[in-house]
């Protein structure tokens, strides 16, 4: 891509999300974290409360559900991840103009 090319692209931003219901739904619909206290599930939905969903966040609590899930359950961390990313996660996406483009363009009127 030429350089001038490059004030043409948008500014895109992608925002994501997660919710401590939405976690707790989907340990209830998958029979996830059945073997620990209510204080270990209640501190596991406080950090979704505190953190934002970026993939180590997601690997923590996917990890805490999986020490905390039925081994017969055969899951493991990374499927965990998987359901979290699919099943909670919302991702919304935001494009905004260039700011180059935008003063180039305005400079031509």
């Amino acid at each position: 891509m030429k350089d001038y090319e490059a004030m043409f692209e948008p500014v895109l931003l992608a925002t994501r999300k997660w919710d401590a219901e939405g976690i707790r739904s989907m340990c209830v619909s998958h029979h996830f974290y059945m073997r620990g206290t209510v204080a270990q599930y209640t501190d596991m939905l406080n950090y979704v409360k505190e953190n934002d969903p970026t993939p180590e966040n997601i690997y923590n609590v996917a990890n805490d559900i999986l020490n905390y899930t039925d081994p017969n359950e055969d899951q493991t961390v990374t499927n965990i991840m998987y359901i979290i990313e699919n099943e909670v996660v919302r991702t919304s996406y935001e494009i905004k103009e260039n700011a180059e483009w935008t003063a180039w363009n305005s400079s031509r009127k």
